[in-house]
């Protein structure tokens, strides 16, 4: 090969290194924590950082089982009053004596999973569009989070405190679990049958029937994982909060959507993975840390965090039509 052609291949390589997702979600965010740290010098501090993490963390293991289910060309608009009503449910269990700090986090785990074998039931039963049926489940997990609190705020006192306040070492527990979650996801997606299968279905739902893949199998696991990593999620914030009530985590599922389609996944299926969307939770929680720590007014949080993720998902679609 001449040398002008290994120039040329290894320009193109360069130049297809630079338009990856991940790397350019990489850099946005290197970027951005370089300019805010000459503002805020306390940004890079070990407990900033620490603080950063914990804050995405909840967010972020949403985002982990909203990914898979969007790479399946589906959509959950139920997962943050499925959190709520699975912590107002265990909360008042605990308050009524039923349960106690060895039994809460089970009955949480297994009341997130059968919400989300329910979801994932009916979208692989019916013909309707998850997003229609999931607004369902979600006025429902809404309506059962209100009668199982009474409309009222179920406060647990120092009941099961034990598992959303422990540390291994400075780093919380919610931390760890979600980036030891987002490693293993992130490996099965790319390396295993289930995870090929997953995109197939996604991506190809009809040629993936005809390859032999069950699809409606595959659109019930992949809900019900949404729905577990959704109990994981309730009991952080229970245990943490030590009180529970119908709104807690509001607006928790757009949070999770703009970060997996921030981070690469098409929300038409078959495309993306759990690194950019890891990537995407971390970039929400850079700019939003930021704005705290330049004590930047609240009520102008939403604008600017608007606008830099609108930059981000225009930039995205435009490396997307050039074939990136």
């Amino acid at each position: 090969m001449a040398n002008n052609d290994i120039s040329a291949v290894r320009a193109a390589q360069v130049k297809a290194f630079f338009k990856n997702q991940n790397v350019f979600l990489s850099i946005m965010i290197l970027v951005l924590a370089v300019l805010v740290q000459f503002a805020a010098p306390r940004f890079l501090s070990i407990s900033n950082i620490i603080n950063l993490f914990q804050t995405v963390s909840l967010t972020g293991i949403m985002t982990i089982g909203m990914a898979m289910v969007i790479i399946t060309g589906n959509i959950d608009l139920s997962v943050a009053y499925l959190v709520s009503f699975d912590a107002c449910l265990t909360a008042t269990l605990l308050r009524l004596g039923i349960l106690n700090d060895g039994t809460a986090l089970p009955f949480g785990l297994l009341l997130g999973l059968a919400c989300g074998v329910v979801n994932g039931l009916l979208v692989a039963k019916t013909k309707a569009e998850a997003f229609i049926l999931t607004l369902g489940t979600m006025c429902l997990f809404q309506g059962l989070g209100l009668v199982a609190v009474s409309g009222n705020v179920a406060s647990i006192g120092t009941m099961f405190l034990w598992f959303g306040t422990a540390k291994i070492g400075r780093i919380p527990i919610q931390t760890v679990i979600f980036v030891i979650l987002a490693a293993i996801v992130s490996l099965i997606m790319r390396y295993t049958k289930f995870g090929r299968r997953v995109y197939s279905v996604g991506g190809n739902p009809e040629a993936a029937y005809l390859a032999g893949i069950n699809v409606k199998r595959y659109k019930i696991l992949v809900f019900s994982i949404n729905g577990f990593l959704c109990g994981i999620t309730a009991m952080l914030v229970l245990s943490r909060l030590s009180a529970a009530n119908y709104s807690m985590t509001l607006g928790y599922e757009m949070e999770a959507i703009t970060a997996c389609v921030v981070g690469g996944v098409s929300l038409s299926g078959g495309q993306g993975n759990v690194l950019g969307c890891f990537l995407g939770v971390m970039l929400m929680g850079v700019i939003s840390n930021s704005l705290n720590l330049l004590m930047i007014p609240i009520f102008y949080h939403k604008i600017i965090f608007g606008i830099v993720l609108l930059i981000a998902v225009i930039l995205r679609t435009r490396r997307q039509s050039d074939g990136v």
